[in-house]
């Protein structure tokens, strides 16, 4: 157990910091037969740009080091320059692959490493440049490109990790898929007919809390408005239980949406980071738990469902997000209305829910 736990902590660092170079070390040693894994390597100066010639030096560098950490027996790099130097061919500026071999013969080296560095830069971001590394490997007898490896390298800083990122549309959203659940705060009112001693009466029940849960998917779209479909169940109990004991529903409702997406105007935000304004405009279906009597009866009933959203999402992977939304469900445009049977008569009732809900969730992209 004390082995594996010390072989954990040497190689710890190794598969945690792996670097651009270490990536393209291993790329291009795993393409050497197993014969000539001891042959000797011989890692060429990288060509470049002019006014990017120190960055090359350090790419070459760190190219070198890599391959030397992987294991690969490398030629002193004092003997490579002084047969460049014999050669003539330290001025070239860019090695064929025929130039590189007679070097690489002259060392004794099987196979050398030629590189490229180019200039890179994140769409329309001034002074964020980062470096292309091209590799290969090649034979010195033969002169045949046997391997090829690339990376990104931060400019400037050459043996440091560099994440190019292309340009991100102004609005570009793929569908999500939503899932979330959170408190709520309504306010009960119903009309009784014939419940309160023969004539028409009311019911009202203050804020009282209850629970939300729901799924939504929201559709692929381009552009500021997009729109999903939603189902939500909501529960609460009653402080009065004197007539009523808890009122549940189930909703289903089409969501048009305006969204801004954060993430286009500030960098630094994680992708599709944004916020929302939309209203849901549903159909629901109630049930009612109450008392008739010492008896507890159920009824349902048919209505319709509306409520201002105002959301944010916070962009945690590619796939994930997390979302949440401030709603308000206003006494208008909520109504539910259904038969409840009291003592052998139907009375009817028209009801609804008022107040605030708070949701929390997570968004994945399918």
């Amino acid at each position: 157990m004390k082995k594996l736990l010390l072989a954990f902590i040497i190689l710890l660092p190794v598969s945690v910091f792996a670097t651009t170079y270490d990536n393209m070390a291993t790329e291009l040693l795993k393409k050497i037969p197993a014969r000539d894994k001891t042959k000797v390597i011989a890692v060429m100066p990288f060509s470049s740009d002019k006014q990017m010639s120190s960055d090359a030096r350090i790419a070459m560098e760190e190219m070198t080091k890599a391959l030397i950490n992987a294991g690969a027996s490398v030629s002193e790099r004092s003997q490579i320059d002084k047969m460049l130097k014999e050669q003539e061919l330290q001025q070239v500026g860019i090695l064929t692959n025929e130039n590189a071999g007679e070097v690489g013969q002259g060392l004794g080296a099987k196979y050398v490493v030629l590189g490229t560095v180019t200039k890179i830069d994140k769409y329309g971001e001034e002074g964020n440049i980062g470096l292309k590394i091209n590799v290969k490997l090649v034979m010195s007898s033969n002169y045949k490109v046997i391997a090829a490896a690339s990376g990104e390298a931060l400019a400037g800083d050459a043996s440091s990790a560099y994440k190019r990122k292309t340009h991100r549309k102004a609005v570009d959203y793929p569908q999500f898929l939503e899932i979330y659940a959170g408190p709520t705060l309504f306010k009960y009112q119903g009309e009784y007919d014939d419940i309160l001693g023969g004539s028409d009466g009311e019911i009202k029940d203050d804020y009282t809390a209850g629970l939300s849960i729901g799924a939504r998917l929201i559709s692929e779209n381009d552009g500021f408005y997009t729109s999903g479909w939603e189902f939500l169940f909501s529960t609460r109990s009653f402080d009065d239980d004197s007539v009523n004991k808890r009122f549940d529903s189930y909703q289903v409702s089409w969501i048009p949406t305006i969204r801004i997406p954060l993430w286009v105007y500030f960098d630094s935000l994680p992708d599709y980071t944004s916020i929302s304004i939309g209203y849901s405009l549903g159909l629901g279906i109630n049930n009612v738990t109450y008392l008739d009597g010492d008896k507890e009866e159920s009824s349902k009933g048919f209505g319709i469902c509306t409520s201002a959203i105002l959301g944010l999402r916070i962009g945690l992977t590619e796939a994930i997000s997390f979302i949440t939304d401030l709603r308000y469900t206003p006494h208008f445009f909520n109504a539910y209305a259904r038969s409840q049977d009291v003592s052998g008569d139907d009375v009817t009732v028209r009801e609804d829910l008022t107040g605030p809900s708070v949701y929390f969730g997570l968004s994945f992209t399918p």
